[in-house]
């Protein structure tokens, strides 16, 4: 016999809960990676923050660094949400791509991405692996979903032809080549909206300049 509608319920909700909880445990071990370093975080130190014992801790994850990929991921996926979202929506590749480059410079520059790089970089020299989950699931992650756009505005004739991952890459580039150098290394707070905007226009009109095909 099948499984009744209560014992299916039961057992969604008990998944629901089982990734609520993982999520909530995400999210603290990432705010204590901000606040005191990779290095200078203990897993007793994230599973006193959590409630609970170092042991409930790892059925989550294997170990330290598997914690911190997770809460990279986890935080990624908040971003592409809003991200990819507009790319999905569809349009000409200048309006798409300038409203795209905004919800970017935004993410980057919001205070949890900023201190998340500032971290990776701070690190990476000692501890080489998350700069490479870092880098996997950030700038990669973020240029292979961008360039599925690309590649179909090059196929439809929008872009010149050309390899869409360099071309992600390359306006990724663009769009951190201005005022975000200057906040990411403390010379300068976030700007405005309106400043914000106006790096984007930038950005994509110099992408443009070279891979429009108008």
């Amino acid at each position: 016999m099948g499984k009744g509608p209560g014992k299916f319920m039961e057992q969604t909700q008990a998944v629901s809960q089982k990734e609520e909880r993982r999520r909530r445990i995400l999210a603290i071990a990432l705010d204590a990676f901000l606040e005191n370093g990779y290095s200078r975080t203990s897993m007793a130190t994230i599973a006193a923050r959590v409630g609970g014992s170092k042991g409930t801790l790892y059925n989550t994850v294997k170990n330290k660094e598997e914690l911190f990929i997770a809460c990279i991921r986890a935080f990624v996926e908040t971003h592409s949400q809003t991200l990819f979202g507009a790319i999905e929506q569809g349009g000409k590749p200048r309006d798409v791509l300038t409203t795209f480059c905004r919800l970017f410079l935004n993410a980057i520059m919001s205070e949890t991405d900023l201190a998340l790089n500032r971290l990776v970089i701070a690190e990476v020299d000692k501890i080489p692996a998350i700069g490479k989950a870092f880098f996997a699931n950030g700038p990669e992650f973020g240029a292979r979903h961008l360039s599925a756009y690309l590649e179909e505005a090059m196929k439809s004739g929008d872009l010149r032809k050309d390899d869409p991952v360099k071309a992600a890459k390359v306006l990724f580039g663009l769009c951190q080549s201005g005022v975000y150098q200057e906040v990411l290394f403390n010379v300068s707070s976030p700007p405005a909206q309106k400043k914000i905007a106006g790096e984007a226009r930038h950005a994509v009109a110099v992408f443009m300049a070279y891979y429009g095909n108008a």
